[in-house]
């Protein structure tokens, strides 16, 4: 049985297909009781694949305007000891493949060696809104279910694993309805068309 290691996995959407098909998923989250920073990520044998979602907060272009204010007092720096655990388990670890998932922002000012991410947005992959999200590693991009960057997915998406924008309006009002920081939870969260089409082609 192959194993995906998902690191800061609190919702389990991005290993959910490969969960589904039979593989021995392991998350580790703080909100599951699982440090990262201390987690004994070597006892579990070989690993086949690692994904990858590290706190975006202190990253994201969304929030360059207090920037400043984390690097003086400590915050930034707190987040990039995560990213460099991450580095030293995939280095450790030796996976077939791996990815680390992040919006666009300043991660590549601070590990360079990194290179270029492959970005995509939700919508690409049927989930009815936009955020740019990066991707770095070693992996198979998946294929976007239309060309170019559209706003929304089409309502008769003759796949159920998509979501339909009738489910997106549902989940904006929701979403509204309880605040800022519930919104930001909710797109925290890996969009399921992406996570099923990244399955597909890194299985």
């Amino acid at each position: 049985m192959k194993t995906i290691l998902s690191l800061f996995d609190h919702s389990g959407n991005w290993s959910q297909p490969y969960r589904e098909n039979g593989y021995n998923v392991i998350q580790v989250d703080i909100e599951h009781g699982d440090d990262i920073m201390t987690y004994d990520y070597k006892s579990i044998g070989p690993v086949y694949g690692i994904l990858a979602a590290p706190p975006c907060t202190h990253m994201s272009a969304s929030g360059a305007v207090w920037w400043p204010a984390k690097d003086r007092d400590g915050r930034t720096a707190d987040h990039i000891r995560l990213y460099v655990k991450v580095f030293d388990i995939i280095a450790d670890l030796s996976p077939q493949f791996w990815v680390l998932e992040n919006p666009s922002g300043r991660l590549p000012k601070f590990f360079p060696k990194l290179g270029r991410p492959w970005y995509f947005h939700p919508c690409d992959f049927g989930d009815a809104y936009t955020k740019k999200t990066g991707l770095w590693g070693n992996f198979i991009p998946p294929l976007p279910l239309f060309v170019g960057h559209q706003a929304v997915a089409p309502i008769d998406n003759p796949d159920p694993r998509h979501h339909s924008i009738d489910h997106y309006m549902i989940n904006v009002k929701k979403v509204k309805s309880v605040g800022f920081e519930a919104r930001a939870e909710w797109r925290s969260k890996t969009p399921l068309g992406f996570a099923y089409a990244f399955y597909e082609v890194n299985k």
